[in-house]
Formats: C-alpha cells, structure tokens, sequence
C-alpha cells in the first residue's frame, strides 16, 4: 500500500531540497555519517520551527528553481509524533497516535511500511503527510520498538473503538477538526 511512484518521486525530491537546506542553515549542527540522519535532524528542527518552510520558500521566490506547490503543501500538513503502526488492512496500514486520541490510515512513498518496519506492532516516530486527500508517511521512521502480544492486543482494541467512534481516518477531508 504506496502510493504512485511519479507522486512519490515528486514528494521525496521537495522533501529531500527542503531538508538539506533548512540543515545547512545550522552550522552547528555536527556533520552525521550518513545522510538519513540529516534528513531526520533537519525534520526535527522544522518540527520545532514551522516558520522554517517559509523562510525556504522565500529563499526561492528569485524562480531560479522550481517548486511544486502541492507537495509542499503537503510538507506543510507534516505531523511528526509517536504512533503505534499496529497492522495493515487492504488499503493502508494503521497509526494510531501515541496516547491513542485518534488514528489514520497511512499508505507509504516507495515501500510497504511493513518493509521500512520489518512487521506490524512497532511504535515508531515518523512523520505524517496529507497528499492527494491521503495520509502518507514520509518515509522517516525513527525508534521503532516492537510490541509484544498483549500490548498488540490492548492497542488493537483501541483501534476498534476510534474507528466506531470516527476518530480513525482514511480520507483527510473527512476528517473532523481535532
């Protein structure tokens, strides 16, 4: 359950520029080995200053490259946190936001979350994007921790009670203001 790869394509080649710059505007930050770790500290500083999306767009505005609008709209929608990435149903697998408020349905990029995660029953931190009236995750996924049977089971549970209750979502414009 992915997404079409040229959409896919379009998202990692915005979301990788955004990253590298909002990255280099810190030289403090020290210099990883590899280059998902940049990808994941940039995330966080964007995580803790949303204005760094606009500072980048403004960087751009001399048109010298492109930007394509809709996926960075979609880099704007970007909810990182702590889910419980429990299981996969025929269309999308499902988070469940630590705490247990309220769940999506997520599709990946180019990979199953499946195959980034190894199976089903991890908490993990990734991010979270609406794209196409999808929620995608951004294909970051950090800290993941299986979960053991009974935990598994506490989680499904609670899964079952937000989608009766509308507060697991496949479709971002149905979704209800939080």
């Amino acid at each position: 359950m992915v997404i079409d790869k040229e959409t896919a394509g379009r998202f990692i080649s915005e979301y990788k520029k955004f990253l590298l710059a909002i990255y280099r505007q810190d030289p403090a930050l020290p210099e990883p080995q590899r280059m998902i770790e940049k990808f994941v500290t940039a995330r966080k500083r964007f995580v803790s200053n949303r204005g760094l999306l606009d500072e980048y767009l403004r960087d751009l505005e001399d048109g010298t490259e492109p930007i394509d609008r809709k996926m960075i709209l979609a880099i704007r929608s970007l909810e990182f946190s702590r889910w419980v990435y429990l299981r996969d149903l025929k269309s999308c697998s499902i988070f469940l936001k630590e705490g247990g408020e309220y769940g999506y349905g997520v599709l990946g990029l180019n990979d199953e979350i499946r195959d980034i995660t190894g199976c089903p029953g991890v908490f993990l931190e990734a991010g979270v994007v609406v794209l196409d009236n999808t929620y995608v995750c951004d294909g970051l996924i950090a800290t993941a921790v299986h979960l053991g049977r009974n935990m598994r089971n506490i989680w499904n549970e609670l899964y079952k009670e937000l989608k009766q209750s509308g507060r697991f979502q496949v479709h971002p414009i149905l979704s209800k203001k939080r």
